[in-house]
């Protein structure tokens, strides 16, 4: 849920990473970091496997904005919960590599278990698949996975990490659809 501070006329919007482990989650919201200017990159003392980043987009309706973007690292289930926890918009990223396929399976239905247990209808979340890994020259196909994970008709993307842009577009269409969700009803 984003956060409004009336006095200090400011928003706060929340977006989680999901997906298997070393799907490449870390590594996006690194390169992200690097190639936007205005940013925080967020290492957090007590938990040495937390990372984040904190982008301010500038007033939106009078509003100083800002996204605060974390991954989920396959902690305890209970300390996923926590983290989902007021999460306003979540990217689920997908390996494309064919040996990951149950792992991308089950890393889905984790997701979907966190979004439901915040009382949340996943259909009305905004939701923004990335199959990742697009330059392996042996990979799933853009529809079969598809057709594993795109129930919901999300928006999707395949990204790789050596095409910098290709990692960025998925934030900015979940910020988008964030920011669509918290002023108009979508």
């Amino acid at each position: 849920m984003a956060i409004l501070n009336v006095n200090a006329k400011e928003l706060h919007i929340k977006v989680l990473y999901c997906g298997a482990e070393a799907v490449g989650k870390k590594s996006t919201l690194k390169n992200i970091c690097n190639q936007v200017k205005k940013n925080q990159w967020l290492s957090f003392p007590f938990e040495k496997k937390l990372y984040g980043l904190i982008l301010p987009i500038g007033k939106v309706l009078e509003l100083q904005t800002y996204f605060h973007v974390y991954h989920l690292n396959h902690q305890t289930q209970k300390e996923n919960q926590i983290l989902a926890k007021g999460t306003d918009g979540f990217i689920f990223m997908a390996s494309l590599e064919p040996k990951a396929k149950t792992k991308n399976q089950q890393a889905f239905l984790e997701m979907e278990d966190l979004i439901l247990k915040e009382g949340k209808e996943i259909s009305k979340v905004p939701l923004v698949l990335q199959y990742h890994k697009k330059d392996l020259k042996l990979k799933t196909s853009l529809n079969e996975m598809r057709l594993e994970f795109n129930k919901y008709n999300s928006r999707d993307f395949e990204s790789s990490r050596e095409d910098s842009l290709s990692l960025l577009q998925p934030l900015k269409y979940v910020l988008k659809l964030c920011l669509l969700s918290q002023f108009f009803s979508i």
